[in-house]
């Protein structure tokens, strides 16, 4: 993200023969002091993409949920498994298909 030097996503969406062939902008999905490292998985049926990132510590990876649609619970991302990824614990996240 150039405007903040961190690391977001942003949701587009694209229709062919729609707004001149390109993509148009929906929303932010993240945004913040932390980075998104790695998509893992999105989940259409409970509308969510999962990511790797340092929310909770810039010496930590954990795999967070953040909605892809507009949430009405005011929370904007989740944190969806315990146990930091770390270069002294290097454990790792899955994501069955």
């Amino acid at each position: 993200e150039q405007r903040t030097g961190y690391q977001h996503l942003d949701l587009y969406t694209y229709v062919p023969g729609i707004h001149g062939e390109r993509a148009v902008w929906v929303r932010t999905l993240s945004s913040g002091e932390w980075m998104v490292e790695q998509i893992c998985g999105v989940d259409m049926t409970h509308n969510v993409v999962y990511v790797t990132g340092t929310y909770d510590s810039v010496l930590e990876r954990h795999l967070y949920a953040l909605p892809l649609l507009n949430n009405t619970n005011g929370h904007h991302h989740r944190r969806w498994k315990h146990g930091p990824e770390s270069p002294q614990s290097p454990h790792g996240s899955a994501m069955d298909e």
